[in-house]
C-alpha cells in the first residue's frame, strides 16, 4: 500500500475505500476525522479533531484522547485512521493529519497511521452505508476476502443496502433455519441447513463442497468482478460458513496461496472467526484438490476426497434455491445443484468414532 512520511510522523498508509470495511471488523481502534467542513464524526467509534479558540495541536490532541480513553477507549491502539475529506497532500488538513499522526505516534505508541485514498468524498461516493453506523451495525459489518468473496453474518445478508452497496449479487447461507431473501433472487441464493446429524464424523467439510462448491465456482469463474458472493452464517462466526469461505478462496486464488496462506488472511481480514483444528485438518485432506483444477470446472469430473463417504440420507431434506444464474429450479439438496459435481470422492482417513460431535451456536460443526 502506498504511504507517505512527513517529518516527525509515521508513514500514512493509504488505503482503498473498500479496505475500511475489514478495518471496522477488526478489534477496535482509533478514528480520528480532521475534516474542517463536518462537526460530527463520519464512521463509528470516530472522534473529532478539532481545536477550541487558540488551542495548539498537541493540546487539543491531548484532550480528545483523554475523552476517548474515558468514554469509548480502542481495543487497539497500535493504529489508527485519519481522515480528511478529499485525501488531498497539502493544505490546512493535511498539515492537522500529519500532526495528529506524529501525536499518537510519540504519545500513544500508535504505529500505524492510515488515511483513506480520496478521503471521506471517495467513502461517500463508493460506500454510503458505512456512514453514521450504530456500534451495532458496525459489529455485524462483513469482511472482504477477496474482489468477489466476502464473510459474513445474517444481519449482513438481510441489509439490501449493504448489499448493494458492496456490488454482492450471490449469497450462500449456513444455517441451522430457513431463510429467504426478497432482495436477492431466488436463483442467487443457496441455503444450506447444517446440523448435528449433517456434521457427525470426520466429513463435515466435505459435506459442504459438494453442496456448495460448484455454485460457488460458477460465481467467482467469471472474468470480470460483476459477480460477488456473501457466504454467511447466523453470527459471522460459524465454523461451516468459514470454512467453505477458505475452500472458496483456496479454489479462487489460482495457486498463487496454499491453505496456511488463505487461514492467514482469514485471520487477518476476520479475526472473530477462527477455524477449529479439526476443520482445518479436514481442510489440508482436500487442499490439493482444490488447488488441482478447480477453476477448471470442478476438476472435471475428478472426485473430491473423501465426500463418497457422505450419507445420502443424511443430507438435509431440501435446497431453497438452485444456484444456476440462467437457471431456476427447486431440488432436494442431495441432488446436483449447479454444474454437476463429482459422483464420488476418494475416501476419507478413517478416524475413531466419537461420542458426540460439538455443535456451535449456528449450528455447524467444530470436528
Amino acid at each position: 500500500m502506498p504511504s507517505e512520511r512527513v517529518d516527525g510522523a509515521p508513514a500514512l498508509d493509504y488505503i482503498e475505500p473498500i479496505d475500511v470495511l475489514n478495518l471496522l471488523s477488526m478489534p477496535k481502534f482509533l478514528i480520528i476525522d480532521c475534516r474542517r467542513i463536518l462537526r460530527t464524526g463520519l464512521l463509528p467509534n470516530t472522534a473529532v479533531f478539532r481545536r477550541r479558540g487558540e488551542e495548539t495541536l498537541e493540546k487539543a490532541m491531548g484532550r480528545i484522547i483523554e475523552d476517548v480513553m474515558f468514554t469509548n477507549p480502542p481495543e487497539d491502539q497500535s493504529r489508527a485512521l485519519i481522515v480528511d475529506y478529499n485525501g488531498a497532500g497539502a493544505g490546512v488538513e493535511a498539515e492537522d493529519m500529519a500532526g495528529v499522526a506524529a501525536y499518537l505516534s510519540a504519545r500513544v505508541g500508535c504505529s500505524q497511521c492510515m488515511r483513506i485514498q480520496g478521503g471521506a468524498h471517495a467513502l461517500m461516493a463508493s460506500h454510503r452505508f458505512l456512514f453514521s453506523l450504530s456500534k451495532e451495525a458496525a459489529a455485524n459489518l462483513p469482511s472482504k476476502l477477496s474482489s468477489r468473496l466476502f464473510i459474513g453474518s445474517t444481519a449482513s445478508a438481510i441489509d439490501a443496502q449493504m448489499l448493494d452497496g458492496l456490488g454482492i449479487t450471490h449469497v450462500v447461507s449456513v444455517l441451522r433455519r430457513q431463510l429467504q431473501l426478497e432482495h436477492v433472487p431466488r436463483e442467487r441464493h443457496l441455503v444450506l441447513h447444517v446440523g448435528t446429524t449433517q456434521c457427525e464424523g470426520t466429513s463435515g467439510v466435505r459435506h459442504l463442497l459438494k453442496m456448495a462448491l460448484p455454485f460457488l465456482v460458477e460465481v467467482l469463474s467469471g472474468a470480470d468482478d460483476v459477480r460477488r458472493v456473501l457466504i454467511h452464517s447466523e453470527d459471522g462466526k460459524g465454523a461451516g460458513a468459514t470454512a467453505l469461505a477458505c475452500a472458496a478462496l483456496l479454489a479462487d486464488s489460482a495457486g498463487q496461496m496454499d491453505l496456511d496462506g488463505v487461514i492467514g488472511h482469514l485471520a487477518q481480514c476476520r479475526p472473530a472467526a477462527p477455524l477449529p483444528a479439526p476443520t482445518v485438518q479436514q481442510l489440508r485432506e482436500v487442499e490439493a484438490w482444490l488447488l488441482d483444477g478447480v477453476n477448471d470446472g470442478v476438476n472435471d469430473g475428478v472426485p473430491i476426497p473423501g465426500a463418497g463417504d457422505v450419507d445420502e440420507d443424511y443430507l438435509p431434506p431440501k435446497c431453497a434455491h438452485a444456484p444456476s444464474c440462467d437457471k431456476t429450479q427447486a431440488m432436494s439438496i442431495a441432488l446436483s445443484i449447479g454444474p454437476p459435481p463429482p459422483s464420488s470422492l476418494p475416501p476419507a482417513p478413517l478416524a475413531p468414532p466419537a461420542d458426540e460431535d460439538e455443535e456451535d451456536d449456528d449450528g455447524d460443526f467444530a470436528g
